[in-house]
């Protein structure tokens, strides 16, 4: 829902600078209205955090929220979902050092969570497109002291890589900042865009 919402606003933006100020406006109504229902639908007030869910049941009760925590819980940053209170709560379990933040990040699942110290693809490796995508969001709520933190723990992951053995891998371990999965995969460069953002 979260890159479904900021897809239509990036066509908004398209749409406007071509001269399409009709379909400009109707991306912006997408994503406004898809917003609004993450908000509604998506927000897990008990765990402060927006929630994957299961589809409604067939009574009408909204379905069961999915409680594992990963990057995607950051995702409605990206489209601007988020109000200023939910964004602080969002960003506050992103930068917690027991469950996302560190000398790696962001771990494809909390280190809290039983998966964490797998360390293989998406059970606590790193990936250069779901930092880039958390990015996004940091842009827009965060503080610069955690801006700037988030781009050097991301350029510092590749850099150790790159300048070591000249990898520039799928993915990175959390554990200790070394090569997961490929060793040579372009979009782990990412990490360093994220920098020259």
């Amino acid at each position: 829902c979260s890159l479904w919402s900021a897809d239509a606003h990036y066509l908004s933006l398209i749409a406007e600078a071509i001269g399409r100020p009709e379909d400009a406006k109707r991306h912006r109504r997408d994503a406004a209205e898809m917003n609004d229902r993450i908000n509604a639908k998506l927000w897990n007030e008990d765990l402060g955090i927006y929630c994957s869910r299961f589809w409604d049941n067939e009574d009408g009760t909204p379905g069961d929220f999915l409680t594992r925590l990963t990057p995607a819980n950051f995702y409605p940053l990206i489209c601007g979902a988020p109000d200023a209170e939910r964004a602080q709560k969002v960003l506050s379990v992103m930068t917690d050092p027991d469950q996302f933040w560190g000398e790696w990040i962001l771990p494809t699942v909390s280190r809290k969570d039983p998966f964490f110290l797998e360390q293989h693809y998406w059970r606590g490796s790193i990936w250069g497109p779901v930092n880039y995508l958390v990015f996004q969001g940091v842009k827009r709520y965060a503080t610069p002291e955690i801006r700037i933190a988030f781009a050097q723990k991301s350029v510092h992951l590749f850099m150790d890589n790159w300048l070591a053995d000249g990898n520039c891998a799928e993915n990175y371990y959390s554990i200790n900042g070394g090569i997961g999965g490929r060793p040579h995969y372009t979009w782990g460069a990412l990490l360093c865009l994220i920098g020259v953002e």
